[in-house]
């Protein structure tokens, strides 16, 4: 996951903020709680190691989904013809 997200900052195919576009703001919301979700896992802070995760898939598969179904991207033209 945190290849991914590290991968897609060189992902500029709509840019809005320089060379980063809204999607970006997801790769480095995961490229920070990822590292932050392991160390709470590994300090033994359960809850917050499950709330960061639940956020992380929330943000990081749901909401990522939905951006590829953003008008003019290719899904979008796929699904809604």
């Amino acid at each position: 996951m945190l290849t991914e997200a590290f991968s897609s900052l060189f992902i500029s195919a709509h840019p809005i903020f320089g060379p980063f576009g809204p999607i970006h703001i997801l790769s480095f919301f995961l490229l920070l709680n990822v590292p932050f979700a392991v160390l709470m896992a590994r300090s033994g802070r359960a809850r917050v190691h499950a709330t960061t995760m639940v956020w992380i898939y929330a943000l990081a598969l749901i909401l990522t989904g939905l951006f590829t179904l953003w008008p003019g991207r290719i899904m979008h033209q796929v699904v809604f013809g």
